[in-house]
């Protein structure tokens, strides 16, 4: 009994899936590999998150300093540290030919770090799953940078105007005689000083605000009564 002959196009079929269930296929792999890839990216975004919980995420500067990595107390401190020669700069206030100086700590500066630090902290953790995925994958950054403003309380800039005007301020003396040694002397007539210290304390603090560290004192002259003109 003879065999029946296969032709070609049988022989073909048999050999090679159909077109379509061969993409199906390839699909299927290229799907399962992604699949794959996705839970590896995923696992490692996972880690990644972990590691920075309670952390700053990498690419953050605040006043100038590199906080990546850390968390609120170690970014506070380095923060304050590298800000402490702003803490010590002076500050002056002139009148006329005179000037006083003091520290911008010596006026009750403040500065303002925690805020800082907490709005880094904030933003790190409400980054998105996406965008920490790209941080990892890729070695993207955060990009966050924030300033630190350094707050004067008008308590303190007052307390610093009071202390000039304490040294400063002094009672118009009237020209008089005095005859109490046996001599005849004469005591010249001298202008008083009183300082205005709300006045002065406000133009202080407003250029403070304004990034200034210099101001002038608002003196008010006080005109005596009495004279040398009266003994003449």
């Amino acid at each position: 009994m003879g065999t029946t002959p296969i032709s070609e196009d049988a022989a073909t079929k048999r050999r090679f899936p159909r077109p379509g269930k061969r993409a199906a296929i390839i699909l299927a792999v290229i799907g399962g590999l992604a699949v794959l890839g996705i839970g590896g990216v995923s696992y490692a975004t996972y880690d990644y998150s972990n590691d920075y919980e309670g952390r700053i995420l990498p690419g953050a500067e605040i006043a100038g300093v590199d906080v990546s990595g850390m968390t609120r107390r170690q970014a506070i401190s380095a923060v304050r540290g590298a800000m402490s020669d702003q803490m010590d700069e002076l500050v002056t206030i002139t009148w006329e030919d005179k000037t006083w100086e003091g520290t911008r700590a010596d006026l009750g500066a403040r500065l303002d770090v925690k805020t800082a630090v907490q709005a880094a902290l904030s933003a790190s953790s409400e980054t998105s799953f996406m965008k920490k995925a790209q941080m990892r994958v890729f070695g993207d950054e955060f990009d966050f940078s924030r300033a630190v403003a350094i707050r004067y309380p008008m308590s303190g800039v007052r307390a610093f105007v009071a202390g000039i005007a304490s040294d400063f301020a002094r009672e118009p003396r009237d020209a008089s005689v005095d005859y109490s040694s046996g001599w005849v002397k004469f005591l010249e007539a001298q202008q008083g000083r009183e300082v205005r210290i709300e006045k002065s304390a406000r133009a202080l603090a407003a250029a403070l605000r304004s990034g200034s560290s210099a101001s002038q004192l608002s003196v008010e002259t006080i005109e005596p009564e009495v004279t040398e003109g009266t003994y003449e």
